[in-house]
């Protein structure tokens, strides 16, 4: 509804300059003849009106139920039997716009005679009738240049109101395909995030069941956490952060600490009001502990979280395991998506950093944060 009223005084607005056109006629009709003016006014709705039924005609009609429905071919009989019309209306007419001999102004009782001193001389053309007189286009030749403005200006503005409004279509069914490959995306964390959990439980069951139960039930609130909350747009920064440090409590049940050091380092504060979208850095966290634990060297995990104003930055380092890794540029399920994620939120306004040698392994995801 907005679209069209914005449509609309767009087309007033600049129909309007091609309706002045024939006002602007008149006018000259006016000022090279001495008529009397109610005579010219009522001379002036004859003359506008069949300007004013072909552009209604065009705009209501053939616009409406032939071009815009992409019927060409008819569309363009249809505005040559209404031109053709139109022609033969005005030749039919055959309006007096001949420049005419006028009365002296004295004789003209609507209209004081002013002081010889103000009075406007007079051409001569007027008063010698051997001298020639200027002459003025054929109307019927006047009319039809005014009625083909009319009708180009009429289907340019269409032609533009139908781009914007196609354009408008399109970016409201781009943004619904992106949002919904969105959703595929975050969809895919449940299967992946529950397999590395529940891999990780697997290998406590035998060594200390009860341990194993105690990280079932851990589980089951990290899984609440990511079926209802990951499924919205933007969570409160507070709840992102404990939910890490859940996730990373829970996977460091399964490692003694004398083997295994995990060091995770959150911001003290947390400004208020700020909102990221859910589950973004689970997947550096996953990597760090799926790649960088050994079991025959000591290993070391350190994750660090800093805030400032508008950013957040999660900056994960792990030491090399003895397994191979997939390339970083190619990544696996995680990091795929990932950085399609990356890409659907926040186009370039994000920066996602991975430095790996042969001692360790670092990755540094940024991204800003929404106020609430």
């Amino acid at each position: 509804m907005k679209e069209k009223l914005q449509g609309r005084l767009f087309y007033l607005l600049t129909g309007i300059p091609v309706i002045l056109i024939p006002v602007l006629y008149l006018l000259l009709s006016m000022l090279t003849t001495q008529e009397d003016p109610w005579g010219l006014l009522k001379e002036s709705l004859g003359f506008l009106m069949p300007f004013l039924l072909l552009l209604l005609i065009h705009d209501r009609l053939l616009m409406k139920f032939l071009f815009l429905r992409h019927k060409t071919r008819q569309y363009l009989w249809a505005v040559l039997l209404l031109f053709t019309a139109f022609v033969t209306f005005s030749y039919w007419y055959n309006r007096p716009f001949r420049l005419e001999r006028p009365k002296p102004l004295h004789h003209q009782p609507w209209r004081e005679t002013p002081p010889d001193r103000f009075r406007p001389s007079t051409p001569e053309w007027f008063l010698d009738p051997k001298k020639p007189r200027p002459s003025l286009p054929n109307p019927v030749v006047l009319d039809s240049m005014i009625a083909l403005l009319l009708i180009g200006s009429d289907l340019a503005l269409g032609l533009l109101i139908q781009s914007t409004t196609e354009k408008r279509r399109l970016e409201v069914l781009e943004h619904e395909r992106l949002q919904q490959e969105l959703e595929d995306l975050k969809a895919q964390i449940n299967p992946h995030f529950l397999m590395n959990v529940l891999n990780n439980i697997h290998g406590m069951v035998e060594i200390a069941p009860q341990k194993a139960q105690a990280m079932i039930m851990e589980l089951s609130a990290l899984m609440r956490y990511v079926l209802y909350e990951g499924a919205c747009q933007y969570i409160d920064v507070f709840k992102e952060m404990c939910f890490i440090s859940n996730y990373i409590a829970l996977m460091s049940k399964r490692y003694s600490s004398r083997r295994v050091q995990i060091d995770l380092q959150l911001p003290e504060t947390i400004p208020p009001g700020r909102t990221v979208p859910p589950l973004l850095f689970l997947v550096l966290i996953e990597n760090a502990f799926k790649h960088g634990i050994s079991y025959r060297n000591r290993s070391t995990l350190q994750f660090k979280v800093t805030l400032s104003e508008e950013r957040i930055a999660l900056t994960s380092i792990n030491s090399r395991g003895n397994r191979p890794e997939v390339p970083a540029k190619e990544g696996g399920i995680g990091l795929v998506n990932l950085r399609k994620r990356l890409r659907l939120l926040f186009d370039d306004n994000y920066r996602f950093d991975i430095e790996e040698t042969e001692m360790y392994y670092k990755s540094t995801l940024e991204i800003p944060m929404r106020k609430i």
